[in-house]
């Protein structure tokens, strides 16, 4: 926790040396006050008003909850804005998180993408991130030349995608947003099985005797928003928007209807499904902002990087095995994770600590 704090201060003092905007230094002089909610007010509108810098400092106090509750998903949003439209120091902070697992596992391919971007533009701690990775810094480009529609080594081209060349230019004046919700309905509670019915229902070991259950259907739903362009003949594609769904078709509880409802042993029953809910929900809470990096990783092409299509005609075709390279290790990871916690409390001792509430069982 101490370097984080060093890294942000850090971080503040060299915006701060590099900023004109008398309104932007404000907000600095209230940080280095210690008035972390003043300077939230005053960068937070510079930075809807897409100061690339004010972008970056309103996702930091967003993460360390600095004048403000602490929300990583509105970090990640606003370090995501600053580096999609070229914020060489938001850009580094994004590889950073893909270098460090922060969505699941280390994924170094995209981290180097996104340090890779940052050097172009001669950020020396991204050159020294390649370095210490084994990549060579790249040599200064072209005063002519763009680095934002170009793929990186690591990235790859679905069928159906001509290039990602200078065909096709940025388009900053339209956005990318990416939204991820979630979704869990209040359960139902069903007292009409037994434990014997509950017992057949799920396999809790040999010798295993089920009096209460919480059965739960997840579902993933992707949605997104397209456009394209035509430029002397060749048509640019990208996306504009990508909504995640998590939600939670349906939960059900089970308390065997051999407890009856609100004896003790019914409420402790209750309250151990109850918790596998909650964690369900915490699960869903936890990877909502991994997910929300994930999809904005270089591989998918976005007004700031459009592709050039061979043809129109289902366009979001080609991008179906990138969404499933981009999505799926996260949703693998979520569901190894919840595995994991869900049955954490599924232990002889936890059942012990149920039982050691009531005595008619």
């Amino acid at each position: 926790m101490a370097l984080r704090l060093f890294i942000l201060i850090t971080g503040l003092a060299l915006l701060a040396r590099s900023a004109a905007a008398s309104d932007f230094d404000a907000g600095v002089r209230a940080y280095d006050a210690g008035d972390y909610e003043s300077a939230f007010q005053i960068w937070l509108p510079l930075a809807e008003a897409d100061d690339l810098a004010a972008q970056y400092n309103v996702a930091l106090l967003f993460e360390h909850g600095l004048g403000i509750d602490p929300d990583m998903d509105a970090a990640l949003g606003w370090y995501i804005r600053a580096a999609e439209a070229g914020y060489p120091t938001a850009q580094v902070k994004i590889g950073d998180f893909y270098r460090t697992g922060f969505w699941g596992k280390e994924r170094l391919p995209e981290a180097l993408s996104w340090y890779q971007l940052a050097a172009e533009q001669g950020n020396e701690t991204a050159g020294e991130m390649l370095a210490l990775l084994g990549t060579p810094p790249p040599a200064p480009p072209a005063k002519e030349a763009s680095s934002q529609n170009v793929l990186s080594p690591t990235d790859e081209v679905p069928p159906g995608i001509t290039s990602r060349g200078d065909v096709c230019p940025a388009r900053p004046d339209r956005p990318f947003n990416v939204k991820v919700s979630i979704s869990i309905p209040t359960p139902p509670i069903n007292h009409s099985l037994s434990r014997a019915e509950l017992t057949a229902r799920s396999f809790h070991g040999p010798d295993a005797q089920v009096l209460g259950l919480m059965v739960p259907d997840l579902s993933v739903e992707t949605r997104v928003e397209q456009a394209s362009e035509v430029i002397d003949g060749r048509i640019c594609y990208w996306l504009e928007s990508v909504n995640v769904d998590l939600l939670y078709k349906s939960i059900e509880v089970f308390v065997a209807r051999e407890y009856r409802k609100g004896s003790c042993e019914y409420k402790a029953i209750l309250r151990h499904e109850e918790e596998h809910v909650d964690i369900a929900h915490d699960n869903l809470e936890r990877y909502k902002p991994k997910i929300r990096a994930a999809l904005t990783s270089l591989l998918l092409p976005t007004p700031q990087r459009p592709v050039e299509l061979a043809s129109l005609g289902g366009g979001e075709e080609p991008f179906d095995a990138l969404f499933k390279k981009v999505l799926e290790p996260v949703y693998k990871d979520m569901q190894a994770d919840l595995m994991r916690v869900q049955a954490s409390i599924d232990t002889p001792a936890s059942y012990a600590l149920v039982r050691a509430h009531c005595s008619n069982w």
